[in-house]
């Protein structure tokens, strides 16, 4: 099966290459480019807590990020797909 063409031209890629070798890449990208635009933060769980608890708040910070994207999505959809009585 083809893959349709944004899919495509997102990754840059011949459609005889799976598209499954870029995700590692593409998953460290988004983990520095989220610990860079949360480094304040990070460096103020790092002097108050120390560095084993800055790490271990990474993954709960993050799934609350996750979290969030997917409450504004689905609120956004329910806002322009839902029923509200109107």
């Amino acid at each position: 099966m083809e893959k349709p063409l944004p899919w495509r031209c997102i990754f840059f890629i011949n459609p005889a290459v799976p598209a499954w070798p870029l995700l590692p890449g593409v998953v460290a990208a988004a983990a520095v480019l989220l610990v860079a635009l949360n480094a304040a933060f990070f460096r103020f769980l790092l002097r108050r807590r120390g560095a084993l608890f800055a790490l271990g708040a990474a993954p709960a910070h993050w799934l609350y990020l996750w979290t969030c994207g997917l409450g504004f999505g689905f609120g956004l959809l329910g806002h322009l797909f839902g029923r509200d009585g109107r």
